[in-house]
């Protein structure tokens, strides 16, 4: 059974689990993105801050890093959302 109203929508799932002291363990699907928030200096980020822990999985950012292209180039691209 489907429901006209509901066409073209989609979902994303994120959830993190603690499995030991300093380490989570990350699932996704969709386009939803983990960053780590804290006010501590860790190995993901030395200032203590939010910092991305997750890489997108789109078109652009696959090509992008094959091709060694920084987020700067990667945000200009003409096909930013594909």
């Amino acid at each position: 059974m489907s429901d006209p109203e509901l066409e073209g929508m989609g979902t994303t799932l994120l959830v993190a689990r603690n499995i030991g002291e300093d380490r989570l363990q990350i699932s996704s699907v969709g386009d939803s993105r983990a960053y780590l928030c804290s006010d501590k200096p860790s190995n993901v980020n030395s200032n203590g801050a939010l910092s991305l822990l997750t890489q997108d999985q789109t078109w652009v950012a696959e090509v992008g890093a094959r091709l060694g292209l920084s987020d700067d180039a990667l945000k200009k691209h003409p096909c930013g959302t594909c």
